[in-house]
């Protein structure tokens, strides 16, 4: 099966999280109200040896957004405060959702620039996608740990607007120069690059 990239748009309703008992916080103070599990899961990474010689990544990748709903929950007493208040914490954690999609989508294209490559050996291209990994998917922790802090956990509501800006502009700014994937698509800016832009660096 060719290369894919799976689950980069979900759009989460509170049905995709299981409602736990927590101790709902006193007047005026706050508590965390729900927690997401998301991570990037590759597969089917893998070499050829083509009878020209080299070695070439194989076009078998499958790069997929996973939603964990084992490591997610919301409290129950979230339902007890004003819609306002519900959806402003769901739009939080899809932020955080977004925010690992879209570093999984930058993964997925550094790989597909990687398997237009001929390497001398093995050794060359496993190189190449250990690179890959460590600049994109192993720092959606701490780009969640940024993103929790800045907003507060979605209770600033001034900074949770500017990264939802962040991942608004990641999802639809096309490079400059342009770029396009190999289905035509225009390639958009990578989201560590927006927050680099934004004085964010991870």
């Amino acid at each position: 099966m060719p290369s894919r990239l799976t689950n980069l748009l979900k759009a989460l309703t509170w049905n995709d999280f299981p409602r736990a008992n927590r101790p709902e916080p006193a007047p005026n103070a706050t508590a965390h109200g729900a927690q997401i599990g998301v991570e990037i899961v590759n597969q089917g990474l893998g070499l050829d040896h083509p009878a020209g010689g080299g070695v070439h990544i194989r076009d078998s990748i499958h790069v997929d957004i996973r939603y964990r709903r084992d490591q997610s929950w919301v409290a129950s007493w979230v339902f007890n405060r004003p819609q306002p208040y519900q959806d402003g914490l769901l739009a939080h954690e899809q932020g955080h959702y977004n925010l690992v999609a879209l570093l999984g989508r930058d993964f997925f294209l550094a790989l597909m620039r990687l398997k237009a490559t001929t390497y001398p050996n093995a050794a060359a291209a496993q190189a190449d996608l250990t690179a890959a990994s460590t600049a994109t998917p192993s720092k959606a922790q701490a780009v969640q740990d940024r993103y929790d802090a800045a907003t507060q956990n979605g209770t600033n509501a001034t900074q949770q607007a500017r990264w939802l800006g962040f991942i608004t502009t990641a999802f639809t700014m096309p490079l400059s120069p342009p770029q396009t994937a190999a289905d035509g698509v225009s390639i958009k800016v990578p989201i560590l690059a927006v927050l680099a832009q934004n004085g964010i660096v991870i």
